[in-house]
């Protein structure tokens, strides 16, 4: 009985060859010793040796079976699922990424002193802080939703020659992004009153501060896309 060593040696291919290899290795010698009975035997046996062998060593796990060089789909091992926090931060990444934006000297000096100066008229005329509050917060409506978008053409006498549609997802983004800021510097300014730190009037500060943050580092015209 042909041994396994002798057999790749009559085969003329390396141990780990391919089962492809093996095949077209023996077909090959089976051609050109076509006349020789005894040297196709020989060469039948070897072949039937060495795929017993490969077929063995796969069983045994130590040898993955290949065709054409690629892995058998029954030896690939499915990929490891990606864990729902690694998602969740690529995911968080990628919409950080889209919606904050460093102001520009220009767009800083267009948010800071009217969300920064307006509250002061509270403190000035405390009729007004209502009214000043209102105003604050449809600025930053407008300030939030328009930030990315070109301008608007205009006419000869400065007037807007187009009216463009409202976008719903940049404004319902806009809208929660403003509320949940006016929310939490209107719970922020009550705990300063509550403990007598600032007056009533206050609230419009540290609402319009608040305000001020998503002004001038969010943009929201990308989830249109």
């Amino acid at each position: 009985m042909m041994e396994e060593g002798e057999a790749y040696r009559t085969l003329g291919i390396a141990p780990g060859a391919l089962y492809d290899e093996i095949l077209q290795t023996a077909e090959d010698l089976q051609v050109t010793y076509a006349g020789d009975a005894a040297k196709l035997a020989n060469i039948e046996e070897a072949k039937e040796k060495v795929l017993d062998s490969t077929l063995r060593k796969r069983m045994e796990g130590s040898l993955q079976a290949t065709y054409g060089g690629l892995t058998a789909r029954e030896d690939i091992k499915a990929p490891r699922p990606t864990p729902w926090p690694t998602i969740a931060n690529e995911y968080r990444k990628k919409i950080s990424k889209r919606m904050f934006q460093r102001p520009s000297r220009q767009h800083a000096m267009q948010v800071v002193p009217f969300l920064g100066c307006i509250p002061l008229a509270g403190f000035i005329s405390p009729r007004f802080a209502k009214s000043a509050l209102v105003i604050n917060t449809f600025f930053a409506v407008s300030i939030i939703y328009n930030r990315g978008e070109a301008d608007v053409p205009k006419d000869d006498n400065g007037m807007a020659g187009e009216v463009r549609p409202m976008k719903r997802k940049p404004m319902a983004l806009t809208l929660a992004i403003t509320a949940f800021c006016w929310f939490l510097g209107f719970f922020t300014a009550n705990k300063m009153v509550a403990r007598g730190l600032v007056g009533p009037v206050g609230r419009l500060t540290f609402i319009s501060w608040f305000l001020m943050l998503p002004a001038l580092f969010v943009k929201v015209q990308w989830i249109e896309n």
